[in-house]
């Protein structure tokens, strides 16, 4: 028993480094740090809005702003979506 975590492209906004985990090979844990996108027991599917707000920043990021957005949610677990429109509030 353990777990396992390696990376997916996201279903909604497409970001490339998605994380996935397996817990015990039971469960699994599916989460885009950009949109916000989750799975687990239930799908979260985030709003247009937001799927459309993720897009437009991964355009504009390069490869040093994915990986920060990476570690700022594994740091506190907010999406970058949610991150930048309380940033620009």
């Amino acid at each position: 028993m353990g777990s396992h975590v390696w990376t997916d492209q996201c279903p909604c906004c497409a970001f490339e480094k998605m994380n996935v985990s397996t817990y015990d090979s039971l469960h699994f844990d599916v989460t885009c740090q950009i949109c916000g996108y989750k799975r687990w027991t239930e799908e979260r599917i985030p709003p247009r809005h937001d799927i459309y707000l993720a897009k437009q920043l991964l355009r504009n990021m390069d490869h040093s702003g994915k990986e920060r957005a990476i570690i700022q949610h594994s740091e506190d677990g907010i999406p970058l979506v949610i991150r930048s429109r309380e940033t620009s509030s």
